[in-house]
């Protein structure tokens, strides 16, 4: 069971602050460290598909229908991700 945040802690992340059981310190954002590996896969994973496209470009190659897909469903899964965090 995660401590109660200090009055400091409410005064700079809000009254509703919620502390992260695992560091022990406020989550900003609602971002936990529990949901740290997911988000950062899905930054990586982003990143990736975005060198991909831009290689392919630089090659003269127009982007695949799926790599173009790919690149969206990811973009879309961590603006869910993002979005459900907070």
């Amino acid at each position: 069971m995660a401590r109660e945040a200090t009055p400091e802690e409410k005064a700079v992340f809000g009254h509703d602050v919620k502390i992260d059981p695992v560091t022990n310190q406020p989550i900003e954002q609602g971002i936990g460290s529990a949901q740290q590996p997911t988000m950062q896969h899905l930054q990586a994973r982003l990143q990736t598909l975005e060198l991909g496209i831009r290689h392919q470009r630089d090659l003269g190659i127009d982007p695949s229908d799926e790599l173009r897909a790919d690149y969206i469903k990811t973009q879309n899964a961590l603006k869910a991700f993002m979005a459900g965090a907070q």
